[in-house]
């Protein structure tokens, strides 16, 4: 950490390393975390619990940070670093998607995108078979309709999609920002379906509403998509998140 209130996700798939964390760390009832933490395992305790989940700590050089980043995603299962706003970005109506991981990146576990754009209509109700979708909000208001509920999800809210989850969601602000986890990887490639590629930062606001149909319509002959309705429709009573 660099700073103090830093905050970061640490997505990791296949699970099994939250056993690491609760063998060193201490659970706490509040939403606060404590002044002090109850105890902190010594660099000896972390790489002897780390070993039992296939976690290792070397002995690298500390060297100082540089300004260095990738504005591309590699075409190899190494790392990489993003800095904000970069991956291979798409546009289309008031909305941009940006591949932060692809499959060759992850080994196939998963990708990763972002979602930001202004106010956007509900898209076809729908469900997957195959794979389960993560939907974490970063900035702005979301509504998300999954399996008869609606939600409003605002910064910080997350919703788990496991497959089958029949589900549909709609951007409520404009800059509205979100994060998608979608795992395994069977997906990749879905928004190239209705999207274009784009060297912007930023989405076009304003112009006529519109939904490539055809796209959505294709993509569920050739991917894991089934439409089993249209857009969902606002109801009056609303259950806020």
């Amino acid at each position: 950490m660099a700073s103090h209130y830093t905050r970061f996700l640490n997505w990791m798939t296949p699970g099994g390393a939250e056993a690491y964390y609760e063998r060193v760390g201490t659970p706490v009832d509040s939403h606060v975390p404590p002044v002090r933490a109850g105890r902190t395992a010594s660099l000896q305790e972390q790489a002897a619990v780390g070993a039992e989940f296939g976690i290792t700590f070397p002995d690298v050089e500390r060297v100082e940070p540089s300004f260095k980043h990738d504005a591309g995603l590699p075409p190899t299962l190494s790392p990489y670093f993003l800095s904000a706003h970069e991956g291979e970005r798409l546009a289309s109506y008031q909305t941009m998607f940006t591949y932060l991981s692809r499959p060759a990146n992850t080994g196939s576990n998963y990708f990763a995108v972002h979602t930001k754009g202004a106010k956007t209509p509900y898209i076809p109700l729908h469900f997957h078979e195959q794979h389960t979708e993560n939907f974490l909000v970063t900035e702005g208001r979301m509504w998300l309709y999954a399996n008869g509920r609606e939600m409003l999800l605002t910064k910080g809210d997350f919703v788990h999609a496991p497959a089958g989850t029949i589900h549909s969601f709609a951007l409520d602000s404009h800059n509205t920002q979100m994060l998608g986890f979608l795992t395994p990887s069977v997906f990749n490639g879905f928004f190239e379906y209705f999207n274009k590629p784009t060297e912007d930062y930023m989405y076009t606001e304003g112009g006529q509403p519109y939904m490539d149909m055809e796209g959505f319509a294709r993509a569920q002959a050739e991917m894991d998509l089934t439409v089993v309705g249209p857009p969902p429709q606002r109801r009056i009573a609303l259950e806020i998140s």
